[in-house]
């Protein structure tokens, strides 16, 4: 009898466990969903003080808009952020914000371009930045394996403004 007893209490504990497994599952999906709302109207940032635009050897600039609280990224992490990308001529060719939806990627993984690694790597979390990145940072000439991107020209370089969210 104990042992039966033992077995139902264990079973309904793993059943209260499941259950609130999948709950919390559930609510990350919908909370998902709901962060999927565009945001309308975003104005790109403005850079006030080309003073303060920092160069760096490899000739991707960056300009801080607002600093944020936040550690430094490092490999390994993922990073939550919204971005507005453009070209020289003031071509939108990407952005988030439209989407709703921020992007979220590994620190280290290659699913972004080098110049987003390498800015993202260079400011703290909550910031909110200007990224002008050299196309060796970018797409290059598009030879590359993936080509390049609907939009953007081989040799192109790249403006981003860049609101680094947080990690998860």
């Amino acid at each position: 009898m104990r042992s039966t007893t033992k077995y139902l209490a264990g079973a309904a504990t793993m059943l209260m466990l499941t259950a609130l497994l999948l709950t919390g599952c559930a609510r990350t999906a919908r909370d998902r969903a709901a962060d999927a709302v565009p945001i309308k109207g975003f104005k790109p940032y403005v850079i006030a003080d080309s003073s303060k635009i920092i160069t760096y050897p490899n000739g991707l600039k960056i300009y801080t808009v607002e600093a944020g609280p936040g550690d430094y990224p490092v490999n390994g992490i993922k990073v939550k952020m919204h971005y507005y990308g453009m070209l020289d001529d003031g071509t939108v060719f990407d952005d988030s914000y439209s989407r709703g939806l921020p992007l979220e990627f590994s620190m280290g993984s290659a699913s972004v371009i080098d110049g987003i690694t390498e800015t993202v790597k260079k400011v703290r979390l909550g910031s909110k930045v200007i990224a002008i990145i050299p196309s060796e940072l970018g797409y290059g000439d598009g030879k590359g394996k993936d080509g390049l991107p609907p939009k953007i020209p081989a040799n192109a370089r790249l403006t981003f403004h860049l609101d680094l969210l947080g990690s998860f």
